[in-house]
């Protein structure tokens, strides 16, 4: 009895000290934003409107990173269990695109801390505009199935000679008329079929002007008989016939040339300037060539094309001090472009994680890798043993090249706020900060960032060294910025993992 009394009393105790006892609250871990989508132009709120929190301090974006929600029937939006990071935000609907500014009073980067509770935000949308129009004959009928394009977008004359172009940001748009179709001239066709063209071609067309939610008129379309002209010459090679399944193209066709010399001839060319482009897949590479022409009156003949056979380069990305990278999403990218025949590097990644370089024709290029992990950075770019990050490297044709990047983990990373000769935040401020001294390229160096709400900024995944930084309250015309920069900005040295801080000022407005 007297151990079944002790224990009562014991549970009586324990269950008492329990209930007096309070239990701390459990500090929240994320953040939540919610509010409205409007049209700009007269404030209805929009439904189906895809609001979306991307994270602003990754070198990529997927679904890991992003955080969205659709509005309701009212244009509401509502987006909870955000982790605490730096977010741009973005908007998608059809027929419209975001208005600009996007948010009033909110900047695009915001920065979120566990608990932040951002409601009542308003975000605006544009809804685009369209062109409208006819293709006519000379003398008025209607015109069908001319080819026109505007800024990507391609449209052909109906039966009724009309086009539409929607769906266009505002803005000054041109429209193209594309040149007839070309033929080979010994297509086996008894009948030539009469060929028409823009007749203002060649001459500067007027811009058409759309604003938001504007329907235009586009300009009528004139189409006139032109005489075809003929273009023949031979593909240049060291031996003949020629090996591969060769095409020569120009504009909106391709033909395939006579393997046994390399000829061709193409037919139904207006007068204009073309560029003439032959090119094979072969063993692993890429042999191309191209030639600028201009047709004026005549036809034109013993033209050549002489093409190149592209480099390859074999390269492999390795991890300073063993460390463990996702680069999944990283690729290996040439520049500076234009790049020879129309053509850009491509890199191929292998099963065994290498990547296999190819259309690499002959010119200087230089490499990066990107886009890269938060914290880190291309320590080193090699091709052949040279620098091929911060100097040039000339490639020859045909050639066979290893390439190594080595990427560290240890990026530097800078803090920042922008403020006002008062010390108040400036939120919305553009900071640019660039090498110095300025290097020979800055694209793989620079960092642009616009403040947050609190006029913070963070550069991430920064290259040691020196660096000076400058700050704006709206964007700055470039390139004069870089010389501001360059001669005025603030000077600051990164060391490797390192972690800096610094206050920009901006002068008051």
């Amino acid at each position: 009895m007297a151990l079944e009394r002790w224990l009562r009393a014991s549970l009586l105790t324990a269950s008492l000290a329990s209930a007096q006892t309070p239990v701390a609250p459990e500090l929240p871990k994320f953040a939540h934003v919610s509010g409205v989508v409007v049209d700009e132009r007269d404030g209805r709120l929009l439904r189906r409107a895809m609001v979306c929190l991307q994270r602003a301090d990754t070198g990529y974006s997927d679904s890991t990173t992003g955080h969205c929600d659709e509005t309701d029937a009212q244009g509401r939006f509502n987006i909870a269990n955000v982790p605490p990071a730096r977010y741009g935000y973005g908007l998608e609907r059809e027929g419209y695109l975001a208005g600009e500014p996007t948010a009033d009073g909110l900047p695009p980067v915001i920065a979120l801390n566990a608990g932040d509770d951002i409601t009542g935000v308003k975000l605006r949308m544009r809804r685009l505009g369209s062109i409208a129009g006819k293709g006519v004959f000379a003398d008025g009928e209607p015109f069908p199935g001319a080819d026109l394009s505007l800024n990507g977008k391609h449209e052909k004359t109906g039966d009724t000679g009309e086009y539409r172009f929607e769906n266009l940001p505002p803005g000054d748009y041109r429209i193209q008329i594309s040149p007839p179709t070309v033929t080979a001239c010994d297509d086996g066709s008894a009948r030539k079929p009469r060929l028409y063209a823009d007749r203002a071609a060649g001459q500067d067309k007027p811009s058409i002007h759309v604003d938001s939610g504007q329907e235009v008129n586009g300009p009528e379309i004139v189409m006139v008989e032109v005489m075809p002209h003929r273009v023949s010459g031979r593909i240049v090679s060291d031996s003949y016939p020629l090996t591969g399944y060769w095409r020569v193209y120009t504009t909106n066709t391709s033909i395939p040339p006579r393997n046994s010399d390399g000829s061709f001839a193409l037919c139904g060319l207006v007068p204009g300037e073309y560029t003439l482009a032959a090119s094979v897949r072969r063993n692993d590479r890429t042999v191309a060539g191209d030639l600028k022409i201009r047709i004026e009156d005549a036809d034109l003949k013993d033209l050549e094309i002489v093409p190149e056979e592209s480099a390859a380069i074999h390269a492999r990305i390795e991890f300073e001090d063993n460390a463990v990278l996702d680069l999944a999403h990283a690729s290996i990218y040439g520049f500076p472009g234009p790049f020879p025949h129309n053509s850009a590097p491509q890199a191929h990644r292998q099963p065994d994680g290498s990547f296999a370089i190819d259309e690499v024709f002959s010119g200087e290029y230089r490499f990066y890798v990107g886009p890269l992990p938060p914290g880190s950075y291309l320590k080193f770019g090699r091709i052949n043993g040279q620098d091929v990050v911060d100097a040039p490297l000339l490639i020859r044709s045909g050639e066979t090249l290893d390439g190594l990047f080595t990427i560290s983990s240890k990026a530097a990373r800078l803090a920042g706020v922008v403020q006002d000769e008062t010390g108040r935040p400036v939120p919305n401020a553009n900071v640019i900060m660039l090498p110095d001294p300025k290097h020979l390229d800055v694209d793989i160096h620079r960092c642009i960032q616009e403040t947050d709400q609190n006029g913070g900024f963070t550069c991430d995944s920064l290259s040691p060294g020196k660096y000076r930084i400058a700050a704006w309250r709206s964007f700055p015309d470039l390139p004069g910025a870089w010389d501001e920069v360059t001669s005025k900005g603030t000077p600051l040295e990164l060391p490797e993992n390192g972690r800096a801080s610094i206050v920009v000022t901006v002068p008051q407005q």
